[in-house]
């Protein structure tokens, strides 16, 4: 978490427990993405673990906040994961448009944390 301001890393810190329930539950979701995987496979593959952790919110097993922290973990475990949320991030970011859904909150929350201009 180096680089995060303190707050950052205490809310993180906050959301553990259930963010790590949701990583280790919405992982095996993704596919295994190579170095040659297509664009494609990667952001349909992150649409499908945001799909997921939807799910579990939706099922009251994680919160909203813990399903972010899920993604964070998530992205910095697991290289696939990497590769998914970058091909996401440079397909979505610069069509980010206030009226851009995903139909994933997950994945949509997300991208208005991370893409929104300043």
């Amino acid at each position: 978490m180096r680089g995060m301001p303190q707050e950052a890393v205490a809310e993180c810190l906050r959301h553990y427990d259930g963010a790590a329930r949701g990583a280790r539950s919405a992982l095996p979701r993704l596919p295994s993405l190579g170095l040659f995987s297509s664009e494609r496979d990667r952001i349909a593959g992150f649409l499908s673990v945001c799909k997921h952790l939807d799910t579990l919110v939706e099922q009251n097993e994680i919160s909203k906040e813990e399903a972010q922290v899920s993604l964070y973990l998530m992205t910095v475990s697991d290289k696939s994961c990497w590769r998914a949320v970058k091909a996401f991030m440079n397909w979505a970011a610069p069509r980010f448009r206030d009226d851009l859904t995903t139909n994933s909150e997950t994945a949509d929350t997300y991208l208005s944390n991370y893409a929104r201009p300043n």
